[in-house]
């Protein structure tokens, strides 16, 4: 979803995420030095070496079954407008100033050619593109007035409004790809997705509001299993195919009232 190219002075996307699975990669930290190299060279100064932490408990005994711990290697340019995470099973570009698909398309080619030319023959899982939207709500208006009701269930009832919740759609498309919409409403704060919020990266000002908003997180999943080995290239061209899909959902669950805003 590229809300800028709906002429938007003020689009409310905060943030765009290319995520691409891929089958384990074992011996993974023996190419960390390289990459982390080349990406220097290339504009991604910043390093950083995180760890995940999972943990599977049993429901009816509520003992830990399975606890698991993995590393998370972070790289961003100098703006920390673009950041890019390398785990095992993962690779995952995050934007916060996206603009356009081709002004972003340049810093995925710099990094999936950097992956490829140490780590060749990457099995690739899936793709997916996710745009997260932050739109924010005037005192006296309810949500309905900038998504569409079907997002929020009974978003009012008599004179009692929703101020907050959270709901979630699935939906295939006829090539068999996903589709997930989340939508919540935050009442005041700054609450985004968990997975966002500790991102080491600059989100927008607006953010710092504490003004009640609407979070609209929608995720575009393609399977790629069977297509074969891929190259940065192929990738790239998936990503871009991803896009419409999202445009047009954005388009449908967003109102006129909110769109006169982002003019």
């Amino acid at each position: 979803m590229n809300t800028n190219s709906l002429n938007f002075s003020q689009p409310p996307l905060i943030c765009v995420v290319a995520r691409i699975d891929i089958t384990p990669l074992l011996g993974l930290e023996k190419h960390i030095p390289d990459i982390q190299s080349t990406l220097r060279s290339n504009g991604y100064p910043d390093y950083r070496k995180g760890t995940h932490n999972s943990i599977q408990i049993d429901g009816h005994s509520g003992e830990i079954v399975k606890s698991e711990q993995e590393d998370k290697h972070f790289f961003w340019n100098i703006e920390k407008s673009v950041l890019f995470t390398l785990e095992q099973q993962s690779v995952s570009i995050h934007f916060s100033r996206y603009k356009t698909f081709s002004e972003s398309k340049k810093h995925i080619e710099i990094i999936l050619n950097t992956i490829e030319e140490f780590i060749p023959a990457i099995t690739t899982k899936s793709i997916s593109l996710r745009y997260v939207d932050h739109i924010s709500m005037d005192g006296d208006q309810n949500a309905a007035a900038y998504v569409s009701s079907s997002l929020l269930g009974m978003y009012s009832y008599g004179d009692v409004l929703r101020h907050a919740s959270v709901s979630e759609t699935s939906l295939s498309t006829a090539s068999k790809s996903h589709l997930i919409i989340r939508c919540s409403i935050t009442p005041n704060g700054n609450k985004l997705p968990p997975d966002l919020a500790n991102s080491p990266i600059e989100w927008k000002e607006l953010l710092a509001t504490p003004t009640a908003f609407i979070t609209l997180d929608t995720i575009h999943t393609k399977n790629m299993l069977s297509q074969g080995a891929h190259s940065a290239t192929s990738i790239i061209n998936e990503f871009s195919s991803l896009r419409e899909p999202l445009n047009a959902i954005f388009l449908e669950v967003t109102t006129d009232h909110a769109r006169e805003q982002w003019k």
